[in-house]
């Protein structure tokens, strides 16, 4: 079963960032505005448990969906 996937390499400054970016990342504080940012405590903890520095470089990989269409107006 092959699925489409994008990798690439980025540092963990730019990957927390880019995290940032996200819709469910925007409600979740929108919806708990009190509590500590949930991407800073899962990045920092996951940058100690593995001894990483902000621009230290990871391969990421995700999921890609393309869809084609045509207009035919």
């Amino acid at each position: 079963d092959l699925a489409p996937v994008m990798t690439g390499k980025v540092t963990m400054k730019y990957f927390r960032n880019y995290i940032k970016t996200w819709s469910a990342y925007k409600n979740y504080c929108e919806k708990h505005p009190g509590r500590p940012d949930i991407v800073d405590v899962t990045i920092d903890t996951l940058m100690e448990e593995e001894n990483l520095k902000d621009d230290d470089e990871v391969e990421i990989t995700w999921p890609t969906v393309v869809i084609f269409g045509e207009n035919d107006s």
